[in-house]
């Protein structure tokens, strides 16, 4: 009781805008979640193409404050959601807020080749630096492919 509490107290001290924010993410976010699950991949996997853009010009600090907003949010709003949120929709709901601000973006998918499993994850950024994740999730993650290259063999 005390934790629902605490996390109430916390909710009642957002902003209205942070709650705006919170809601919309929530929203695309199980528009892409559903997308993804409900119909086939040549319908969205646009998504996970990068557009070319000039991204050599650095954050300014508005920008890397509604980046921070954003990010916090979606967490929040994947903290709290009816689909399970991973990596993928959370960084494409990311980027697609970002994207309706101007803030350009890549959207990365990397692999980790380690054990018998592999495991995929995927993050966004900026010239380089991670908008989404821990500095060195590259280095974790290290096996990269875009979608216009032929697959990965052994």
């Amino acid at each position: 009781m005390h934790m629902l509490i605490r996390k109430l107290a916390t909710a009642c001290q957002l902003p209205i805008d942070h709650w705006v924010i919170l809601i919309k993410s929530w929203f695309i976010m199980l528009y892409v979640r559903l997308r993804m699950d409900l119909t086939p991949f040549r319908s969205w996997k646009h998504w996970l193409i990068n557009q070319p853009a000039e991204m050599i010009k650095p954050l300014n600090n508005g920008e890397k404050s509604r980046i921070i907003t954003y990010r916090r949010m979606i967490t929040l709003a994947s903290r709290y959601h009816l689909i399970n949120a991973n990596c993928l929709p959370k960084s494409l709901t990311l980027k697609w807020m970002l994207e309706k601000d101007n803030i350009h973006c890549e959207l990365k998918l990397g692999l980790n080749l380690d054990s018998k499993d592999f495991h995929g994850h995927a993050w966004l950024q900026r010239n380089e630096i991670v908008l989404n994740d821990n500095h060195d999730v590259a280095l974790r993650y290290p096996v990269k492919q875009e979608l216009n290259q032929k697959p990965l063999s052994n």
